[in-house]
């Protein structure tokens, strides 16, 4: 369908299909350059996802996007990946402009890992990676689904701010052995060391 809107014309077009879906939309003025974003959802295998967005202008390419999500189950538990990559092409464009309010980047990818243990679900395994234009913003790690286990976050624009040491990173890490030991290590002043050990006698 097309309606007016103002010296131009918006069009917006939506098409099914067996496995996702398709989306246009189209903005064509009476004079200067037009806009048009195309969409993209295709549903893949065990509930997974995957989307895809791109922005242009005069048929020229401002921005993409993908995003891909799978998830696992198995035997032992449940496993989800999800990564995503946007992208700009021009920094003429207007959500380039908007989203340099925050921060610019031309590239920005995100990649992140998640395993949940079915009997136990405070076993966990979790990675994060967040990049812009090849510098850390986020990274992100944590296991509880055996000894050592570990807490790490990297964060080298925010953490500086809010850590009155300065650290762009917080580590700890947990070697536990029921009534055995239990060592913890960290990098940070309040909390560098500290051990139990059970004495022989």
């Amino acid at each position: 369908s097309a309606v007016g809107f103002g010296n131009g014309k918006f069009r917006f077009m939506r098409s099914p299909t067996k496995d996702g879906g398709k989306l246009k939309v189209q903005w064509t003025p009476d004079q200067g350059l037009g806009a048009e974003f195309e969409g993209k959802r295709l549903v893949t295998a065990d509930n997974g996802m995957q989307l895809y967005g791109k922005g242009s202008r005069n048929e020229e390419k401002h921005f993409e996007y993908n995003l891909n999500f799978e998830p696992f189950s198995e035997s032992d538990g449940y496993e989800m990946k999800f990564d995503s990559e946007f992208e700009f092409f021009n920094t003429e464009s207007v959500l380039y402009k908007a989203l340099c309010t925050y921060g610019c980047f031309m590239k920005r990818t995100l990649s992140s890992r998640m395993y949940i243990n079915k009997i136990k679900p405070y076993k966990v395994d979790f990675n994060l990676s967040l990049l812009k234009d090849e510098s850390v913003v986020l990274k992100a790690y944590i296991n509880t689904n055996q000894s050592p286990y570990a807490f790490k976050l990297k964060a080298p624009r925010i953490l500086p701010k809010l850590l009155p040491t300065g650290r762009d990173s917080i580590k700890f890490e947990a070697d536990h052995n029921p009534g055995s030991y239990l060592h913890v290590k960290s990098n940070t002043n309040t909390l560098s060391t500290f051990k139990v050990d059970k004495l022989a006698n």
